[in-house]
């Protein structure tokens, strides 16, 4: 039996919120609308770009809506590497298991700007594939076709999520994966609550929990 991993982007691989509020707030600015902040931000960020103009915006028709989540969407296609991080040990931890584990990604964000982003940080080749939600199918935890790739998976190989918010604890439940959970992403709950089988402060912390299972 083999062993994949399976990774969240958002808040697991990268530390991106500054890069995505940064791109909100150039689209608000432009409407003349309030900018946002970091705790507010937090309250949706898992729940997608409308959702969060929505709920910032209530007073706004769905037609103006749409207009700003096309703007945010264009904006940040082209600006997503700006102000972004990558988490620690990252790089570390990737070449440490390259050549006994494969690795997958899952994540809600759009596929142009999760491999924009993972060839900004030079770490694309050590994937073999990134699933995107932004096509209904594969989003997490629900996708169809997502559901259809990792029961394949799970045929010939020990499968971990590593992952930062409710929404990978959710797949690493729904399809009985062990979960990995990073601290300091985008969960809304106490990481307490969080049923996981480890529990990481960073990608060197991940290492040595796993160096001798795998």
């Amino acid at each position: 039996m083999k062993n994949v991993f399976i990774f969240d982007l958002d808040g697991t691989l990268i530390e991106s919120k500054n890069s995505i509020i940064y791109s909100f707030n150039h689209i608000f600015q432009k409407n003349n609308l309030k900018p946002t902040t970091q705790n507010e931000f937090n309250k949706f960020a898992n729940l997608g770009s409308k959702f969060f103009i929505k709920k910032k915006f209530p007073f706004l028709n769905e037609k103006k809506i749409n207009k700003i989540n096309t703007q945010f969407t264009n904006f940040y296609k082209i600006n997503c590497t700006k102000k972004i991080k990558i988490k620690s040990g990252v790089k570390f931890f990737l070449k440490k298991f390259t050549n006994k584990v494969n690795f997958y990604i899952s994540t809600n964000k759009p596929k142009y700007s999760s491999l924009k982003i993972l060839k900004f940080f030079e770490i694309d080749k050590y994937f073999k594939s990134v699933y995107s939600g932004s096509n209904n199918e594969f989003r997490k935890p629900y996708g169809v076709k997502l559901r259809k790739k990792i029961l394949f998976l799970k045929k010939n190989n020990k499968i971990i999520m590593i992952g930062d918010s409710e929404a990978d604890e959710k797949l690493a439940k729904i399809y009985n994966l062990d979960f990995a959970l990073i601290k300091n992403g985008y969960a809304k709950k106490n990481i307490k609550y969080f049923k996981k089988k480890y529990i990481f402060k960073d990608f060197y912390h991940l290492t040595n929990i796993l160096i001798d299972n795998i």
